[in-house]
Formats: structure tokens, C-alpha cells, sequence
């Protein structure tokens, strides 16, 4: 799918669901395993328009421009290790178990997973009438199940956070090229661009596609209990996938978030399966090959560039600085 109208699906998906799977089957069975993923996309920052975005690429960027698509990630593979390790507070009472309960009764579309343990728990049920009947009658049960189940929630929840991620989410990380300072420059292509041996992609997205990442000093906090219309907890668990330590400031990053979904699936040589994304090539604005990139890329990529992206794209060479720890970037 092309970027824009995943991005825009991810928001249209938010929407739908809502709250979306929270604790479905903790409701119908305490003591008993619990899916417990609390999971919406959407509720977007500040929109970006007509900023340069980096991309680096330690290998593929060729494939990449040849096929016109980026590969989303998981989050489990990112390298900071806080990823999505948001703090889980809150205590459950019986006022606020009793509305989240009455809620996902009353708002069956933005609660498929509860339905869908309701209709397992009460699969005598004739008809959805009778369905509901049931549930409405068991929620003085569901109550005391919330209630008395919440802590191991909430801890289930905090342990599973990477499988939630990965089972719903994928994420295309760029740098804003206007911050990021030439210092940390150094640093970012010898993390991300294989040493220097790898390629930088510049990248100008329509308005809505990417999120700017937010730096904390302390994790997020996000209170499980609070669960109603105004969607709290998904707007938090949102902010939490676009929050990361200051450590990791020097980076500036911007986010590409959407939804496994929204994507292509690809088997790959390896057999693992991966995803990705359509880009529209206007949008490719500057390819800057690293320091110590070999000769053969560089040439394979201008050819390409040449060939199949008949807008202007600035093509530039990175070379050290006479005197400084720095690097200067000559076009070719």
C-alpha cells in the first residue's frame, strides 16, 4: 500500500476500534489467561509538511529505489530497548470496572475482542439478542472479575508489550535533517548506514504520514484503569510508541507509524516474512552515498536514479573534512 493512504488508514482504523482489545477475556474468567492488549492508532501530533527526512540504509537502498518501496519494522527490532515500556498505574474500582463494562456493551464495534470471548463464554446463545442478554445479566461478575484480576493486568500487559507491538504494529524511522547537528551525524551513519559504507535517502512526505518522536526524561505513565469513550488509555499507549529517552535526542527522529495490515507481505530468501510500503518517487528529493561507500553502489544507484526518477534528485558523496571531525558532501 503507498504510504499516504496507509498512514490515513491507520488514523480511519483508530477510529473504528476505538478502545480496542483490552483485557477481553479478564472480564469473562479471572485467574485464566488474558490477551490484554490495549491497542489504537491514530491521535496524531503536530503535522509535518515539506520537511527533509533521512533515511539511512546499510544495505538495500538500491532495492529500495528500484522497487519504490520501504520496508516497515517491528518494534521488537529497534535497538533501544525501552521501546513501548510505558509505566502501568492506576487501581481498578467497581465504579470505574462497571463503565468500562457498561461501555463495551453499549459500543460493540469499538470492542470486537470483548464480543468475541462474550460469544465463546455464552455460545448457547440463540441469537445476538440473547448474547446480550447474558452479558448484561453476568455484570455484576465481570465487575468483581475486573476488579480482582486488574493487577495481574496490568503486569501481563507491561510483559507483553512487545508481542502487542509486533502482532499490531510497523514503523518506518527517519531523521530530521535540518537537526540533527554534525557531531551526531557521525554517530547516525555509523549505526544505521553500515559504517559509512551505506547510503542516506531524503525523503520530502505529503502532510499526516510521519509523527515526531518526543523526548522524556521520565518513562510514560499510563493509568489502565481509566478506560471510557474518550479513549484515554489509547491516546497514551499512542504517545508511548512515539516517546524515548533524551539519551536518544541526538537522533531527532520522526516516525512513520501504521498498521501490519495496511501492508505488503513479503516471504523473504530467509523465509521470514516482512513488510513493506509503497512510496510515490517525487518524493525522493537526495541520495547522499557514506564516506567509505563502494564505488559499485554508487554507481548502480546513479544509473538507477538516472533512468527511473525523472525529477531532480541531489546526489552528493560524503568526504571528510580537512580539519575537523566532520563531513562534507560534494555533489556528483
Amino acid at each position: 500500500m503507498v504510504l499516504a493512504k496507509a498512514a490515513h488508514a491507520c488514523r480511519a482504523e483508530a477510529q473504528r476500534r476505538r478502545i480496542g482489545r483490552v483485557g477481553g477475556d479478564g472480564f469473562f474468567s479471572h485467574g485464566l489467561n488474558t490477551d490484554n492488549s490495549i491497542f489504537a492508532i491514530g491521535h496524531f501530533g503536530r503535522i509535518l509538511k515539506n520537511m527533509l527526512l533521512h533515511r539511512y540504509f546499510g544495505s538495500h537502498a538500491f532495492e529500495t529505489l528500484d522497487e519504490v518501496t520501504l520496508k516497515v519494522s517491528r518494534i521488537s527490532t529497534f535497538n533501544d530497548p525501552f521501546e513501548f515500556l510505558y509505566v502501568p498505574i492506576g487501581k481498578m474500582t467497581p465504579q470505574k470496572a462497571r463503565t468500562m463494562v457498561e461501555y463495551k456493551i453499549n459500543n460493540p464495534d469499538a470492542s470486537p475482542h470483548f464480543w468475541f470471548v462474550a460469544r465463546q463464554r455464552f455460545s448457547n446463545a440463540k441469537n445476538e439478542k440473547e448474547l446480550k442478554r447474558l452479558v448484561r445479566k453476568s455484570i455484576p461478575q465481570l465487575v468483581i472479575n475486573l476488579v480482582s484480576g486488574f493487577e495481574k493486568i496490568k503486569n501481563t500487559t507491561l510483559e507483553n508489550r512487545g508481542n502487542v507491538a509486533d502482532a499490531n504494529l510497523r514503523a518506518i524511522c527517519f531523521c530530521d535533517a535540518d537537526k540533527v547537528k554534525p557531531l551526531d551525524e557521525i554517530l547516525i551513519w555509523s549505526h544505521y548506514a553500515n559504517k559509512h559504507k551505506g547510503v542516506r535517502i531524503g525523503f520530502e512526505f505529503p502532510d499526516g504520514i510521519v509523527d515526531e518522536i518526543t523526548y522524556r526524561e521520565k518513562r510514560l505513565e499510563i493509568d489502565l484503569s481509566i478506560m471510557d469513550s474518550n479513549d484515554a488509555t489509547g491516546s497514551a499507549l499512542m504517545q508511548s510508541i512515539k516517546s524515548k529517552s533524551k539519551a536518544w535526542e541526538y537522533e531527532h527522529e520522526h516516525r512513520l507509524i501504521t498498521v501490519k495490515g495496511m501492508c505488503e507481505e513479503r516471504t523473504m530468501p530467509d523465509s521470514t516474512v516482512e513488510h513493506f510500503l509503497r512510496f510515490n518517487r517525487e518524493w525522493v528529493k537526495s541520495i547522499d552515498f557514506g564516506v567509505r561507500c563502494p564505488q559499485k553502489v554508487i554507481e548502480d544507484i546513479l544509473a538507477l536514479i538516472k533512468k527511473d526518477y525523472p525529477q531532480k534528485v541531489m546526489c552528493r558523496k560524503a568526504e571528510y573534512h580537512k580539519t575537523e571531525y566532520a563531513l562534507e558532501y560534494k555533489p556528483i
